[in-house]
């Protein structure tokens, strides 16, 4: 998967393409043992596309380097992670997360 990047407390829209799936999700976490602290709620398929949109309250972690997946759902509510294609048993790769330092505002 890719490496994204993202500004700490930044808005970000990633559009998903599937023509199978009936919605998607993105979920973040520091590593494989440790829950997700950013999870998006599923959002449907139209067209062929989705967008998740990740607020500037998502994006206000620390900054440094997580994991993330893309999970697609079936209508039973089922899913698949995207792009597992690479997976081997426990060796599976997962997409980095970067959050960025961002100079703050006064108002």
């Amino acid at each position: 998967m890719d490496t994204i990047e993202i500004n700490q407390g930044s808005f970000e829209n990633f559009i998903v393409e599937d023509t199978e799936a009936f919605s998607v999700s993105l979920l973040v976490s520091v590593d494989i043992d440790t829950p997700a602290i950013i999870v998006t709620e599923p959002v449907e398929f139209e067209d062929g596309q989705a967008q998740i949109t990740l607020t500037g309250e998502d994006t206000s972690i620390p900054v440094g380097y997580y994991i993330y997946e893309f999970r697609l759902y079936n209508e039973d509510g089922d899913f698949e992670n995207l792009n597992r294609d690479d997976c081997d048993g426990d060796e599976c790769g997962f997409g980095t997360l970067s959050i960025c330092p961002s100079i703050e505002e006064t108002s």
